[in-house]
């Protein structure tokens, strides 16, 4: 009987300094990816470190207390605009007065409150308009969204990356269809890192594979009326306009006409430009949107989106 014990215990031993063998090998694979980013940029691209000089003049962000970029044109006395989203929408390596934000408050006379920030998708904006206190900043007039293709990949998973500690916030479907906040902490369970990279791999297959196309825009546009939801709670005259950026994995008429019948503006850069947004003078050395992009498209969005 001793024996027996002895010999799964040792067993459980042995598989359990294995298995973190593989893992520290998982882990070192991709820090050499890391280090290729280095080598590249000459910076370390540290998740949540967003201070990176990847512009052509160096600068540092000006960044507000809250983490998020300070509001534009606070002196006006006009209704805001909320600007939610990702990077693209946050202003990844440019400078206050060329992001998105700045274009509309220069072209609309409005103060703009913008609280994207880099890697974030709509299940965060969820998360903000659920938890956040929006009781300093005045009432919004205009609600906007940027979608980019990467969104349905981070909707699907509780992970960015998996060298990262901190989970996403992750809605799901309950038993009657409604979207529900699934995690119960905002560290990670996962003790390994090979687990988090399998289930990192498998949201990005997921997102890219045309099988689950359909069933990715019906989750997208659960989030998307969620979020028209809580904002129509929140702000009751406030319009949500969702800018659906060289959308490649979100074209589904159904799903847009669905959303647009319940009161959701959508706006994709395909009817905005003929202008292909994918050339270099467009992008930024780390493939975000350069100045370029916003002013080529800030003037139309709003136009086509009747914000004025």
């Amino acid at each position: 009987m001793n024996k027996i014990l002895l010999k799964t215990f040792l067993t459980v031993i042995c598989s359990i300094i294995i298995f973190t063998v593989i893992d520290f090998c998982a882990y070192t694979i991709d820090w050499f990816e890391i280090k290729k980013l280095h080598d590249k940029y000459g910076t370390w691209l540290i998740p949540y470190k967003y201070s990176w000089v990847l512009d052509s003049d160096p600068y540092s962000y000006i960044i507000s207390k809250s983490s998020f970029r300070p509001p534009v044109n606070t002196q006006s006395k006009k209704e805001a605009v909320y600007i939610f989203g990702c990077s693209f929408a946050y202003g990844e390596s440019l400078q206050e007065n060329k992001t998105f934000a700045s274009q509309i408050a220069k072209l609309t006379n409005r103060p703009v409150y913008n609280f994207a920030f880099p890697g974030f998708s709509i299940q965060h904006t969820l998360y903000q308009l659920e938890n956040m206190d929006f009781s300093e900043y005045p009432p919004p007039k205009y609600v906007i969204y940027i979608y980019i293709d990467d969104h349905i990949r981070r909707m699907l998973t509780d992970f960015m990356q998996p060298h990262e500690l901190n989970m996403y916030p992750i809605y799901k479907p309950d038993k009657n269809g409604n979207l529900v906040f699934q995690n119960k902490s905002r560290i990670t369970p996962s003790i390994f890192y090979i687990v988090k990279k399998l289930q990192c791999t498998y949201a990005k297959y997921k997102a890219d594979s045309p099988h689950y196309a359909k069933e990715n825009a019906v989750l997208m546009e659960k989030h998307f009326l969620k979020a028209n939801e809580l904002i129509k709670e929140l702000f009751p005259d406030a319009k949500f306009v969702v800018l659906l950026y060289q959308p490649k994995k979100f074209q589904d008429k159904e799903v847009i006409k669905e959303l647009e019948e319940n009161g959701i503006t959508v706006i994709s850069t395909d009817d905005l430009s003929s202008e292909n947004l994918s050339e270099q003078k467009y992008k930024l050395i780390d493939s975000h949107p350069s100045e370029k992009v916003w002013q080529l498209l800030t003037k139309p969005f709003l136009q086509m989106a009747d914000i004025n």
